[in-house]
């Protein structure tokens, strides 16, 4: 039995989530927010509820040192707004380095919906080995928790024990590595109701 494509699944406690790995521009926010605008806009017409974009996909993983720049940071928040406008019917969760207002620098996953930043994820657990370098640009978010009154996007937490609600849905996230950490956030997140883990 084939179901139309304009049912509405949460009437039955479902959501459609999306997994998306768009094409980047490395080091170029801008060229990234409007590509995953685009995405947004057709995955809202598709009904999906939640969009999941890679980690750090607003810049791409491998600017290195480029992740300390002034300019890209402020790229960064405009691509922020820009994604914002498009988050009406959809919440999206994009990859994006997030520097705190204590100075530290975050490996971060931004929770938007209904055209504001919902919720900042910070990575917990960064490689260190092989070809990853994360600790010279990234602090570990373990045991983050800083409540955020931004001039911009408003009030949010930093935090990664943190439940969002996509439609009847509970959701959480981790971020790579931390899914391989001795004791991964996503069995805290589904102890305290998640039904839902995103990893980016």
């Amino acid at each position: 039995m084939k179901m139309k494509q304009d049912v509405d699944l949460t009437e039955f406690g479902y959501v459609r989530a999306a997994a998306v790995a768009p094409v980047l521009a490395l080091g170029d926010p801008a060229t990234n927010a409007r590509r995953i605008v685009e995405h947004l806009r057709q995955l809202s017409d598709q009904r999906a509820g939640i969009a999941l974009f890679p980690e750090l996909c607003l810049t791409g993983y491998t600017c290195e040192d480029l992740f300390f720049s002034s300019s890209l940071h402020r790229s960064v928040r405009h691509a922020l707004m820009t994604i914002s406008e498009a988050t009406d019917r959809i919440a999206a969760v994009v990859g994006a380095p997030w520097r705190a207002p204590d100075g530290r620098m975050f490996n971060a996953a931004i929770v938007i919906a209904e055209r504001r930043i919902v919720g900042v994820v910070p990575k917990q657990v960064q490689p260190n080995y092989g070809e990853f370098y994360e600790r010279r640009w990234f602090a570990p978010g373990a045991d983050v928790d800083q409540a955020v009154d931004d001039p911009e996007f408003g009030r949010f937490r930093i935090a990664c024990n943190q439940i969002f609600r996509a439609g009847p849905v509970n959701f959480a996230i981790e971020i790579c590595e931390d899914l391989w950490s001795p004791h991964p956030p996503g069995i805290d997140h589904c102890l305290a109701g998640a039904e839902l883990i995103l990893n980016p």
